[in-house]
This record gives C-alpha cells, structure tokens and sequence, in this order.
C-alpha cells in the first residue's frame, strides 16, 4: 500500500512541478503583456520553490501582483532644489501677468542647465519668464535674488527627473566637446575672441585687439582669402607676430600647429602681400597725404616760429636708418651691402618725418657702400622725383638734415629749399660762438623726433636683430608696413603743443643775447695764472642768489618736452 502511496506522492510531486512550470511559464507571458520585466527575476524563482501555494497561483493573479508591484514606486521625488514651475499666463519669477508690457520668455535647455548646475534651479520644460530677467544668455543677478527667496525643496515627477537627467548629460557632452575641441586648437587662435585679451593682443602683436580687427576689415578676402590650414585673421598675425617679437617661423609653426616652417613662409608671403598693396599706400608715402594737410595737421608752432620764415612753409626732417643683414656668401652682395662706417653688412632705409613725428615716406632700402651714404641718397630721391616728391615740395620748403647730409646741401639749395643742418666748427676753433650754438640748438630741437621715430621702427624686434639674407628682398616691405602701423595706430610723440609759442618766444630771446660765462671763463684764461686763486668751497659758501627754479622749469630743464614712447 505505502508503494502506491509513495509513487502516488511522486507522481502528485511531478505533477505539482509541472503545474508550477506551466505556471511559471504564463507568469512570464503575462508579464510580457503587461511590460514588467522583474516578475521572472531569480528572487521570483526562489519564491516559487520555497513556497508551492505560491507556485499554484493562476495567470489573473500574477497580473494582479505585478500591477500591484508597480503602483507601489512613488510618481513623485523630493529635491532640495529651487523650482519655477511651468505656467502659459503668469511668470514664475516675479509673479507678473504676460502681456505687451511684460513679454514671455522661453527658458532654453542651456539655460536650464545653467541654472541646475551653477544655482541649484529647476526648470521644468516649457517654462517662461518675463524677458526683462534674462541679460547676457542667463538670469540676471536680480531674477536669482527673487529666486532664492523662495524655498529651496521641490517635488518632480519621474518625467520631469529623467528630462533634467538627459539637459545635464547634453550640458556635460557639450562640455566634453569644447575641451576636445580646445585640446585640438593651436595655441594661439586669433578666430576666437574670447582666447585672447586685448593686453594680449598688444604683447603679441604690438596692436590692440581693436586695432587689429580695424587692420584685418581694411584687407579684402579676395586679397587674403581663408584657406583651410589659417584664416586671414590667422595670416595677418603670423606676420605681425613674425615683426613684433622677431621669433622663428618654426616657433611660428609651433604657436600656430601648422605643418612645417615653409607653411609659415607662405602664410607670412600672404599678408605681407595684402598688406603692402591694400594698408601701405594709404598710411605711407608722398600720395597718401597733401602737402596741406602736413602743414596744417602735422607741424609744430615751435618748429614753424625756430625755423621758417613764412607761416606756409612744409618743414620735413630726413634720416637714414639701419637694417643688419647676414654676411652675403655673393662677393658683389657682401661688398654692396658692407657698412665702412658701421663695420657691418646693412642697409639704410631713408626716413621722411614731420615735426610731429609722423612718417610721411620711408624710401629704400638702399646699400650700404661708399656709393650710398645720406648725401648721395638725398640727391638720388630728388633726381629721381621718388613718390612725386619734387610736385609735392614747393620753393621755399625747409628740409632738416644731420651732418651726414653736408654734400648734398649745394644740390637741395639749388632745386630751391632751405636746409637746416647742426653746425660744423671751423678750422683752427675749439668751441662753437654763442650765435652759432644757439643755431644748433634750434636744429636739435626740432630734430630729435626723427631719432624717436627709429626707435619705435626698432621696437619691431626684426630690425634689432641681424636679419637672415632671405629676407633681403622684401626688407623693404616690412618697414614700410611697420611705419605704416605707426602712423595709423601708433601714439604720437608729442602729447601737447600748447606752449610751443611760449617756448619758441624765449629761445628767440635768449639766441641774441652774449654768453657772459663764456665771455668771464675767457678773461680768466687772458689773465696770468699766478693771479687766480683757488680754494675750497663747502656748502656755507653757496651762492646766496643762486636761482630758485619751479617744478616746471626744472622739468623743462632736465626732461625736456612733454613725449609718448
């Protein structure tokens, strides 16, 4: 009987299994059906052994258990987050029905993200605002001040939690992305404004981020067009980079990730191209600017009241510069091109100035050999009508010389100017009169601004140094763009000429009257040397009169005038 008994409880065994499979398996359908996935987990399984009541429940049970399950996730989830919540009629921020006087807003999603991520804000989908609480691409400060009034707990629902999930993880690709992309840029990108500040600009360059967006909209893009290796912004500072800091064009490659340094030899080739043909002529040479103009424009009252005997006189000061070469390997170029009285291989770039400082040309450059000193230079401009000098100059118009311009005195008095020049001692004396002294010093007065203006050309780091030879043909080029730069975005030199006529007024004065410490050292010197007598002064034998000199005189007298380097 128990055999029976036993088989019959094997088979009843069997047959709950089989039920349970059965079951199990309209479990699994009847989950498919409802879209719930952890029904048939292993903790359902493990349900299903331990317990065979549970084992035997039917399909409609199981569909009553799963959404049971279900309902039991809550729909909504507590943040401690600020919230503007979405409304079509009234903004969030300030309480302020829509209307024309108050028109809404949409929140973008970079705002949204904005605002979670920097202001602990939530803000649901759809929501708007009052324009006048966006300023910049964001809140203003007044619009997060109302914000944080409020209470910083929200509650969202699931969508609104998954919506906020996929803003933070698009804000954060969009992150990802700009550092890749600014991983991959060069280090200098002159096409993003926002990389470099204006200071920057001016290291780099020697123009300020304004000045140098005025230079690249004066180059067409058919002159300089962008290329997919660099921009014409990119082009442009590469030369000036190229000019400024006088650096290699393989640090050029390096700055700027370009392929090698012939790229940069031909980016530079570009601009300097655009440049000379498209910037140069209306900032550089006799056609760029009337003879009126310099008159009027660019001449000092002290240098028209020292020097020129007509109120309409042109004065123009002129000096040769230096540009070091490397030693030519070319017998016939080293020997052009060999300074005797500079002892090196150069050539002189002849500079045409105003009183003021401003470049009207700067001619050349020329060599550097016996047969082209100042003088010869000088004469082969105005033989030469160079840039219609001899149409833009009129009789009478006075030219300031150094004395390396002696030989061509003679040829300028005979085309009809007046040149002033510092003077020579004559043969046999020791020290100039006090006439021809004071002659000098009206001379130096008005000539030291040509000095300046070399130096601020050599303030372009290129012409400091010794300038590879392959740079020889187009020397030319590049000083005319760098005087050009000066007289456009440069400073001038002197900052106020106010008391130019006060100025020139004494030193007319003081011209005519006699040296009476050169006419006493003289009587001393005449006199027998037994009858001087010297002896030691101390400070209580200062002279009780010595002058008392204002702070201004005193400047005058030590500084000078009143310039901008």
């Amino acid at each position: 009987m128990r055999a029976p008994s036993g088989n019959t409880t094997e088979e009843s065994m069997d047959a709950d299994l089989g039920d349970t499979r059965k079951t199990f398996i309209n479990t699994s359908s009847q989950t498919e059906d409802f879209n719930v996935t952890f029904v048939a987990r292993s903790d359902s399984i493990n349900m299903i052994v331990d317990s065979p009541t549970t084992a035997t429940m039917t399909a409609s049970d199981t569909a009553l258990t799963t959404v049971s399950t279900s309902s039991s996730v809550p729909s909504h989830v507590f943040v401690p987050f600020y919230h503007l919540s979405k409304s079509h009629s009234r903004c969030p921020i300030c309480n302020i029905d829509f209307s024309s006087n108050s028109p809404a807003l949409v929140f973008t999603n970079d705002i949204r993200a904005r605002a979670f991520l920097e202001d602990d804000i939530l803000i649901s989908f759809g929501s708007r605002c009052c324009e006048k609480h966006i300023s910049a691409g964001y809140l203003n400060a007044g619009a997060l001040q109302r914000i944080r009034k409020e209470e910083n707990k929200c509650y969202l629902t699931m969508e609104e939690f998954i919506d906020m999930l996929v803003i933070i993880k698009n804000a954060f690709l969009l992150k990802v992305s700009t550092i890749e992309d600014f991983r991959n840029a060069p280090l200098l990108n002159f096409d993003d404004l926002t990389r470099i500040t204006s200071d920057n600009y001016y290291v780099l360059t020697g123009l300020s981020r304004a000045n140098f967006d005025n230079l690249c909209s004066r180059i067409p893009s058919s002159a300089l067009r962008n290329t997919p290796n660099r921009s014409a912004r990119t082009a442009i500072a590469c030369l000036l980079m190229k000019l400024r800091l006088g650096i290699s064009h393989q640090v050029l490659a390096t700055l700027f990730s370009f392929k090698d340094k012939r790229t940069v030899s031909r980016v530079v080739h570009s601009a300097r191209k655009a440049l000379a043909e498209y910037f140069v002529p209306h900032f550089l040479g006799f056609e760029h600017i009337k003879r009126r103009d310099v008159i009027d424009r660019h001449t000092r009252p002290l240098a028209s009241e020292l020097l020129a005997d007509q109120p309409d006189r042109a004065i123009l000061i002129l000096d040769g510069t230096y540009i070091y070469f490397q030693k030519s390997a070319n017998n016939v170029l080293q020997r052009r091109t060999y300074s005797m009285h500079k002892g090196k291989s150069l050539i002189k770039p002849m500079l045409i100035t105003t009183t003021t400082g401003y470049i009207v040309s700067c001619m050349g450059p020329y060599f550097a050999d016996y047969k082209n000193n100042d003088a010869e230079i000088t004469k082969h401009i105005i033989y030469k009508n160079k840039e219609n000098i001899g149409q833009w100059l009129e009789k009478g118009d006075i030219l300031v010389v150094d004395r390396g311009f002696r030989d061509a005195l003679d040829y300028l008095h005979l085309m009809g100017y007046q040149t002033y020049m510092p003077s020579f001692l004559a043969k046999g004396e020791k020290q100039f009169t006090a006439e021809t002294a004071n002659q000098t010093r009206f001379v130096t007065k008005v000539r030291w601004v040509i000095e300046s203006a070399n130096g601020r050309i050599k303030q372009w780091r290129i012409f400091d140094k010794v300038l590879p030879n392959s740079l020889l043909k187009t020397a030319g080029d590049l000083i005319a763009i760098v005087c050009a730069l000066q007289n456009c975005y440069g400073a001038p030199f002197i900052q106020s000429i106010s008391k130019d006529k006060e100025l020139a007024k004494k030193m007319l004065k003081l011209r005519d009257e006699t040296n009476e410490l050169g006419n006493y050292v003289a009587k001393l010197k005449n006199k027998s040397e037994k009858l001087l007598q010297w002896k030691e002064l101390n400070a209580n034998d200062t002279v009780p009169d010595f002058p008392r000199l204002t702070f201004e005189e005193l400047n005058d007298l030590t500084l000078g005038e009143l310039i901008h380097y």
